[in-house]
């Protein structure tokens, strides 16, 4: 966890003495004004010193890739506009960390930024991002086998390819992309493809995602593979309105991941309901007076069921990943098969056992209503049910118009 934090709130700046810190880089700096300042070339790329400071200093055109690996790289804003002419990558950066920020950048045949990494999950496997306005380009980022990845306050326009940002590999750290605006995807182009990688954590906030409107804002695994056990997802205060279907395979109510104030995606929340659509007879038998059974049978249904699944025998099943606290509130019809006054109880059942504090019970001699709840803890596989027992006899129960509601 230390080490996900670092790499959040270093964000842009990276240590004081790393080759990423443009602080300790002021005595090595070196102004690029055109392609031919860089230092290091050949026919195909540029290579950049991994312990000086790139300022750019004015707007200019480069056919060569920019080996960027550890180096830092800052411009003037508008003021600078670097254009890569070529179709491969305009930066690429390999088993290091690449910090490039305030300038702006145009790649319309290639990729604007590559990070190789070593599938260890070392998070100094990144780039940290700033402050970068995209004019036009095929692909954003293309990260593979990397620890992490660090976005903030980016702008990108007029992507001509099917993936915006591309991450591949399974051991990351962290990915964190937050102020960001995608514009003008295609038909079918996805602005954050998680494909099969994995990671500890993903977080994207405040990202407006538009264009044509078969895009996707998100594509990844369902009930999600591309997060490691325990780990989580969060997006949040984002925009897909442009997209019909803004989410493919991952769903809102993802075991991993969590949605929040994102139009087009639901809330992410815990609730189920389930309800008899048929009476349901109890059996009691003989010896059995105040033992208690599950209403099961088979005529249950449901139409709510977020993180739970319910089964047509009326067993509500946890599949969140996170212990919970959930209120279940219920309703049921009771009555002694053949008419008569018998205590009929009627309790909230967890893993099979009554639960005593959710009792509430009925001696009338006609179908009677009840209601009962209470607060429960659950964990991933708990199953939760309505009970019923005789308390005053061994006479079968007649259940009606019985309903529960869970939530949390």
């Amino acid at each position: 966890m230390t080490d996900i934090i670092e790499v959040v709130e270093r964000g842009l700046q990276g240590a004081p003495g790393d080759p990423g810190d443009p602080g300790s880089a002021l005595d090595n700096l070196v102004l690029i004004n055109k392609e031919s300042d860089f230092e290091t070339q050949d026919a195909t790329t540029i290579t950049l010193d991994p312990t000086k400071l790139y300022e750019i200093g004015a707007s200019f055109s480069h056919s060569k890739a920019i080996i960027a690996s550890g180096s830092s790289i800052r411009g003037l804003s508008e003021a600078t506009v670097m254009s890569y002419t070529g179709t491969d990558s305009q930066f690429k950066n390999v088993e290091s960390r690449a910090s490039i920020k305030d300038i702006y950048l145009s790649a319309p045949n290639g990729t604007v930024f590559e990070c190789i990494g070593d599938d260890t999950g070392d998070p100094n496997h990144r780039y940290n991002v700033g402050s970068v306005f995209v004019i036009d380009c095929e692909k954003v980022l293309k990260s593979d086998g990397c620890g992490a990845q660090v976005f903030d306050l980016m702008q990108v326009a007029n992507i001509s390819g099917n993936k915006a940002f591309e991450f591949i590999g399974s051991s990351a750290l962290i990915y964190d992309f937050s102020k960001i605006g995608i514009f003008g995807l295609v038909s079918g182009a996805v602005a954050f493809d998680f494909g099969t990688s994995v990671s500890s954590e993903i977080s994207l906030t405040n990202i407006i995602a538009v264009g044509h409107a078969d895009a996707v804002a998100i594509s990844g695994l369902a009930n999600s593979g591309n997060l490691e056990v325990g780990s989580k997802a969060t997006v949040q205060e984002s925009n897909f309105r442009a997209f019909t279907n803004p989410l493919t395979n991952i769903v809102f109510d993802d075991v991993r991941w969590n949605f929040r104030d994102t139009p087009l995606v639901r809330d992410t929340r815990n609730a189920a309901d389930c309800f008899l659509t048929s009476p349901q007879i109890v059996t009691i038998g003989g010896g059995n007076s105040g033992t208690f059974f599950n209403i099961g049978g088979a005529n249950w249904s449901f139409t709510v069921d977020h993180r739970f699944t319910i089964s047509s025998s009326g067993i509500v099943t946890y599949i969140g990943e996170d212990a919970i606290d959930v209120k279940v509130s219920c309703s049921l019809t009771l009555e002694k098969d053949g008419g008569g006054s018998d205590v009929l109880e009627a309790r909230v059942g967890l893993n099979g056992t009554s639960l005593p504090r959710s009792a509430a019970n009925t001696e009338n001699n006609s179908p009677t209503s009840i209601p009962l709840e209470c607060f429960i803890s659950i964990t991933t596989g708990d199953e939760i049910t309505l009970m019923v027992a005789n308390m005053g006899g061994t006479t079968d129960i007649n259940v009606t118009r019985t309903s529960a509601l869970i939530s949390g």
